[in-house]
């Protein structure tokens, strides 16, 4: 098993020394894991958090489209071009997560 060191202001860590019964390792150990599992995975959503993460352009692509009562080939790829937006989308607020942009 790795190690790591973790720095914390002296503020913080007074606060933690103050709850001796809490196993601080394990927090972070945890904290990491779920924040690994979030960028790592896919995310699942619904249909109204996927809308409300899309912009104001694809929104309306989406809207013109089941208007106009599209064809099944039609919603498949309007599906293909609003995944791939999205993909790129995630990918970018990764990086900017991680400092990359």
């Amino acid at each position: 098993m790795g190690n790591i060191t973790l720095t914390v202001d002296n503020s913080i860590h007074q606060r933690m020394k103050n709850h001796p019964e809490i196993k601080w390792t394990e927090i972070v150990r945890r904290a990491i894991m779920e924040y690994l599992a979030k960028i790592e995975e896919p995310e699942m959503m619904t249909i109204a958090e996927m809308r409300a993460r899309m912009d104001s352009e694809t929104l309306d692509l989406i809207d013109e489209l089941a208007a106009k009562n599209t064809n099944l080939e039609e919603s498949l790829i309007l599906r293909e071009k609003t995944h791939a937006m999205d993909v790129d989308r995630v990918k970018h607020l990764q990086r900017l997560e991680r400092g990359e942009d």
